[in-house]
């Protein structure tokens, strides 16, 4: 009788819904850049293939019927806006809007949320609100509330976010990535986001959260410091870099265990977790990364939704924007860099089309140039719409009239200045890929296996085929976000800079597509990574001379650059080879980080002379030789 008792109650705990009150999913997107539409590669009828919120809605809601009991969790990892010609014609409303009819719990800030300013961003949050367009949460635990361009959004965005059944409790917290300080404006977040980090995982605990998720826009270096370092996280729901993980990375920190993925961007795929929570821990946890693609029908509702933005997007554009051909991809167009460090070429497709484009558009300019982070997305082979390209290239809009994209600017560029901007570009490069700069009009080699501050084969600099002269002055296309990250890097204004106001980089580019027509992919070696030979396996990851002089031997003018390891007051002086000082070269208060300075020996007699630069406890000295 006991025993059948027992069975009774087994069976009533198993279908009373008890135990799914323990199981809970967890799905997420990130990086979607306002790409609503499907998008490419295209059927003949130039239906997208890949994407479209449409067909996301579709899997959202098949996995929330799944068992309807079961908690489940929709977040998103920032940067909703910008990307796609609808947001120019949205500015990220509708965006919002969408996001809603999908049933989002939360959204961590992007960094492209502030391209239209924080003041624009509270505007855009306070109205979605206030139109009843959005409930769901905006996340960041790291702005910098003490900004009063940034403490507006106060009141709109909160720093942690919890999601309760009556069993399992969620807590999760967001993060914005400190380059937002870069690619934005200043002082718009915290950057100490390690402590930030801690005391959230620390207050998400002390509410008896069972679960928590950090959900982070920081890029993968910055997500993967957090999971080693931080404590308590279950889970790092990551953005910002545009990662698929086809499976989670797993790190262990004093007993406990996080999972660390990215579910890529664009909508081309989402990421859902399926966890087991037992017995006050997780009991199993399963990641899938979904490919949403034609397999999935659009939901009938988006799509509708959706056709309507399009439509409002042509009107205000004068042009078919998603349904005519401009022009045909023969193969792939890839954009991104990921072996920066290994041997080989790496002009991208992408990044030579954009630029060939930009001096097709302005003929009397001799060189242009675009980061790889300042483009987006591949062109996809088969047809092209004009939203291909938009998509392409991603990112921005003029601030004069807010429209289509950043307008042309050409400015004047001595030669020492460009081999600077070269050098810092190539800073980086084992990180990302953000700065690396593509080029038309240009050549340039580097050594991979240099340090950061030595990279650049000057000799190897070749302007419209041409060895650069080292007094000539070059005139440049770029867009007038690009302008303006080279004058910073240089940290000087930029000469006779001129912007054009009848010609923004996306006009650019696809009239240059459809006078072309067949578009061929090629990288053809203007720009290659070389292995230096004289350098041993053994020293690839020491080579850290610090002081450096290019050219040298020098003749006129040269640049020196060094890293300042902290902040402080530098002295650097010119000694002849007998010892005796030259001249001081400068005196002052240097922040930390890459320094260069342009150095003119034009006066100096033909010889051996050292440069030594010192703040009082280090000396560093190198040799020079003037022609």
């Amino acid at each position: 009788m006991k025993r059948s008792l027992l069975l009774i109650f087994s069976f009533i705990l198993i279908f009373s819904g008890k135990v799914f009150s323990e199981d809970i999913t967890i799905l997420f997107a990130s990086d979607t850049h306002t790409n609503l539409s499907p998008g490419a590669p295209r059927t003949p009828e130039l239906a997208g293939k890949m994407g479209g919120i449409a067909r996301a809605a579709t899997y959202i809601n098949q996995v929330r019927q799944e068992d309807p009991s079961r908690m489940t969790l929709l977040l998103h990892g920032g940067d909703a806006f910008v990307g796609d010609i609808l947001f120019n014609s949205t500015m990220g409303l509708r965006e919002l809007q969408a996001m809603q009819m999908l049933g989002y719990d939360a959204m961590v800030l992007g960094n492209h949320e502030f391209d239209l300013t924080p003041g624009g961003l509270q505007g855009i949050l306070s109205v979605s609100l206030s139109l009843g367009l959005r409930d769901f949460t905006i996340l960041s635990a790291n702005l910098n509330y003490n900004n009063p361009e940034v403490a507006g959004l106060g009141n709109l965005v909160g720093a942690m976010y919890t999601k309760d059944n009556g069993t399992i409790k969620v807590g999760v917290f967001g993060l914005t990535t400190p380059q937002t300080n870069f690619y934005s404006q200043s002082d718009i977040v915290l950057e100490n986001v390690d402590s930030i980090a801690a005391a959230d995982v620390a207050f998400l605990k002390s509410i008896n959260c069972n679960i928590i998720i950090c959900l982070s826009h920081m890029g993968y270096i910055n997500d993967r410091r957090i999971a080693e370092t931080i404590p308590g996280i279950d889970i790092i729901i990551g953005g910002h870099d545009h990662r698929r993980f086809s499976s989670p990375e797993i790190y262990t920190n004093t007993g406990t265990k996080t999972y660390l993925v990215q579910a890529g961007a664009f909508y081309r795929n989402m990421g859902r977790f399926d966890i087991s929570y037992n017995n006050n821990a997780i009991e199993t946890l399963d990641y899938n990364l979904i490919e949403i693609d034609e397999e999935i029908a659009e939901d009938t509702d988006m799509k509708h939704f959706i056709d309507s933005l399009e439509l409002d997007a042509d009107n205000v554009f004068g042009m078919a924007c998603f349904t005519q051909q401009v022009a045909y991809a023969e193969d792939e167009f890839w954009e991104t860099n990921i072996n920066l460090l290994q041997e080989g070429n790496k002009d991208t497709p992408v990044g030579n089309l954009v630029t060939d484009a930009f001096l097709a558009a302005v003929p009397e300019a001799d060189i242009a140039i675009e980061p790889c982070g300042s483009t987006a997305q591949y062109l996809y082979t088969g047809p092209v719409v004009a939203n291909d390209i938009y998509r392409m290239i991603g990112y921005g809009f003029s601030e004069g009239d807010g429209t289509l994209h950043y307008k042309l600017v050409t400015f004047d560029l001595p030669a020492m200045q460009l081999l600077i901007g070269l050098q810092i570009s190539l800073k980086s490069i084992d990180l990302d890929d953000e700065l690396f700069v593509q080029c038309a009009g240009l050549e340039y080699s580097y050594y991979a296996n240099h340090d950061s501050l030595d990279r650049l084969i000057i000799d190897s600099v070749r302007v419209k085929g041409e060895p650069i002269k080292l007094d000539s002055t070059y005139k440049i296309v770029t867009n007038e976000f690009v302008a303006e990250l080279f004058a910073g890097m240089l940290g000087s204004a930029l000469q006779n800079k001129v912007v054009i106001d009848s010609i923004n980089e996306f006009s650019a580019v696809l009239n240059y597509a459809m006078q072309l027509q067949d578009l061929t992919p090629k990288s053809e070696g203007r720009i290659k990574a070389l292995i230096d030979s004289t350098i041993g396996v053994e020293e690839i990851t020491i080579y850290k001379q610090s002081l450096k002089i290019y050219p040298n031997p020098v003749k006129g003018t040269s640049i020196i650059s060094f890293n300042v390891s902290e902040q402080g007051i530098y002295s650097m002086k010119l000694f002849n080879s007998y010892g005796q000082e030259i001249s001081e070269v400068f005196n002052q208060s240097l922040e930390s980080g890459y320094q260069t300075k342009i150095l003119d020996v034009s006066e100096l007699s033909s010889g051996f002379y050292f440069v030594r630069l010192t703040n009082g406890r280090n000396t560093q000295s190198v040799k020079m030789i003037v022609e």
